[in-house]
């Protein structure tokens, strides 16, 4: 088991329990540990090169190295938000090498075509919080949602440059959006025709899911695409679709 819901109340202060301390355990919204499994799902990760891009805090770096990864990469534009990852992969005993992303996706030349799973936890307005932030809700415009989209597809094609035949790339926002989710998805689709679709059923498989949850998350996917909302799966929003390079 990977995954416990806290029900305590009022909720305890868990950053000062011991077991955090000590790396036994880290916290995380369902929807982002299962977004990290289903990347994962149906794939021999032992031997892999495996790439968070737009790592940000680390919390997807943390989902993956659960699953037993060869090789881990943790990429961003930013050094303040890479160095912020650093704790965290200490405390929990992680081994991954981070590297610091150009504007335009330079440092990562090295793995261009080489890598096995890469995950975009792309850049978005983070509706999928707005239950945690609904203030939020009042400051985003919709040209601000339209220039997000911009920049979601040309991360994902640099993203998919580095994801060898045969290897598999998650697409991920924590949106609500359709703008930001399955126009990014269908523009994405139409430029790319070396990667195909592989079903959310095909990465079910992955034994952190337990029966329930499975059939749970089966009647939410439509064919590669998953979204997930506070009022379907009492997780957070998120949407992830998932591909596979043909080789």
């Amino acid at each position: 088991m990977w995954g416990l819901r806290l029900a305590a109340e009022p909720p305890p202060n868990v950053q000062a329990l011991e077991g955090f301390k000590a790396g036994r355990f880290e916290i995380q919204d369902e929807g982002s540990q299962m977004v990290c499994w289903l990347s994962g799902g149906g794939l021999d990760l032992s031997g892999a090169v495996v790439v968070d891009y737009c790592a940000g805090g680390g919390g997807k770096t943390l989902g993956l190295a659960q699953q037993g990864v060869g090789t881990l990469i943790a990429a961003d534009i930013s050094m303040k938000r890479l160095d912020a990852i650093r704790p965290r992969l200490e405390r929990a005993g992680v081994d991954a090498e981070l590297r610091l992303l150009g504007a335009d996706g330079e440092g990562v030349e090295d793995l261009v075509g080489g890598a096995d799973l890469v995950l975009v936890d792309a850049p978005c307005s983070g509706s999928g919080t707005w239950r945690r932030r609904p203030e939020d809700a009042w400051r985003l415009k919709a040209d601000e949602v339209e220039r997000l989209h911009k920049l979601q597809l040309a991360i994902l094609g640099r993203a998919a440059a580095l994801v060898k035949p045969g290897g598999r790339l998650v697409y991920v926002t924590c949106s609500m959006l359709t703008g930001e989710n399955e126009k990014t998805a269908d523009a994405f689709e139409a430029a790319h025709q070396d990667f195909r679709p592989v079903a959310v059923g095909d990465a079910l498989g992955n034994p952190a899911f337990s029966d329930a949850a499975r059939e749970h998350l089966a009647r939410f996917a439509k064919g590669h695409r998953l979204r997930l909302s506070p009022a379907t799966s009492g997780t957070d929003g998120f949407f992830a679709a998932l591909y596979e390079r043909a080789g």
